[in-house]
């Protein structure tokens, strides 16, 4: 049977339910914790096929390209977000800063995430909101590192990625796929809450060879939250006609 759209999802009075969708999680599997990934591996198998590889190869055909750019460091330099290059107009870098990586292991972390954001999400919207959400994502979370903190550089894709993954899991909420789509709510929010209290992992800045920018992270999934309230204020005034 195919997900249902959120346009399709019946009456609005439904959100209530969905925000509870959590908790109820947290209880049911308090016992065993390491299920509550069962079912995430399960979709991923279950969606996993030639035809989705076929389907989605000028996605990858893009990947490969922003992967050519890890061997070449000057266009790194040219690309990446720096806060005093950006301040002097260079306002394109808010965008070209999310395609280059620190090294090979940098961005082979993002296409993984790619992958698996793919296989969950593909069939919940469709692709015109997720360009939305994609438009917004991939600018704001570098913005509000900008903004309300003091970093001089960024690469990577891991802020925006942030912000897909939560609109990704509020679609499967919105479908009622509770377990899927709850885990990944609640392991998102409960990351950047860790990130934010533990600090940036040593062991993963040794292998990408550059500090993890845990801001990027909390303003990427404030940015997918943002990109969330204009869906909805979208689809309430498309209701409202």
């Amino acid at each position: 049977m195919p997900r249902r759209k959120w346009s399709e999802a019946g009456d609005e009075a439904d959100a209530l339910v969905y925000a509870r969708a959590p908790f109820r999680l947290i209880t049911m599997t308090v016992s065993n914790p390491l299920s509550l990934f069962e079912p995430v591996i399960a979709t991923l198998k279950q969606q996993f096929s030639p035809a989705m590889l076929r389907k989605s190869l000028p996605l990858w055909l893009v990947i490969a390209l922003t992967g050519l750019l890890v061997l070449q460091p000057a266009l790194t330099e040219l690309l990446r977000y720096d806060r005093e290059l950006f301040v002097q107009g260079e306002w394109w870098r808010l965008i070209t800063a999310n395609v280059v990586h620190s090294n090979g292991w940098h961005w082979l972390l993002n296409v993984l995430s790619i992958l698996v954001q793919y296989l969950l999400f593909a069939d919940t919207w469709r692709a015109p909101r997720w360009w939305l959400i994609a438009m917004v994502c991939t600018p704001l979370n570098i913005l509000g590192m900008h903004l309300f903190t003091d970093i001089n550089w960024y690469v990577g894709l891991s802020g925006a990625l942030y912000g897909t993954a939560i609109c990704g899991s509020v679609a499967l909420l919105c479908q009622r796929e509770w377990r899927v789509g709850g885990v990944l709510f609640v392991y998102l929010n409960g990351r950047i809450v860790y990130e934010q209290l533990t600090g940036s992992p040593q062991d993963l800045a040794v292998l990408i060879e550059a500090p993890v920018a845990i801001d990027a992270h909390l303003w990427g999934l404030i940015s997918g939250y943002l990109a969330l309230a204009l869906i909805y204020v979208g689809h309430k005034l498309a209701r409202s006609r």
